[in-house]
């Protein structure tokens, strides 16, 4: 009877996961237009134990909007060949391939 009983009720809360899940999904998905832009900041710390930081200059502006790289993406076509079953996007192309050896001790 116990293990009836916890079942029940682990199945309550998983549909109650559910159900809350796809009310968020559905009442917060289409709030996209509500994100606000955020401005370049003056210095980015790339490795703040070092100090390492990056300035990009002033007057940076991204080449695209988000919108526009989305729009990009979405409809960014690839071409697949279909060779013994398999399907490939760089069939037969040449691909950059490099290779590096550090010494023992180097860092």
């Amino acid at each position: 009877m116990r293990q009836r009983r916890r079942y029940l009720i682990v199945g309550a809360l998983g549909l109650a996961v559910l159900v809350g899940g796809r009310f968020a999904a559905l009442t917060g998905g289409g709030n996209a237009a509500a994100l606000r832009v955020t401005a370049v900041s003056p210095t980015i710390t790339v490795d703040p134990d070092t100090g390492e930081t990056f300035a990009p200059p002033a007057d940076a502006t991204p080449a695209m909007t988000a919108e526009q790289a989305w729009a990009k993406w979405e409809n960014h076509a690839v071409a697949t060949v279909i060779k013994s079953g398999m399907a490939y996007s760089a069939l037969n192309q040449l691909a950059g391939y490099s290779w590096s050896v550090c010494p023992a001790g180097s860092t």
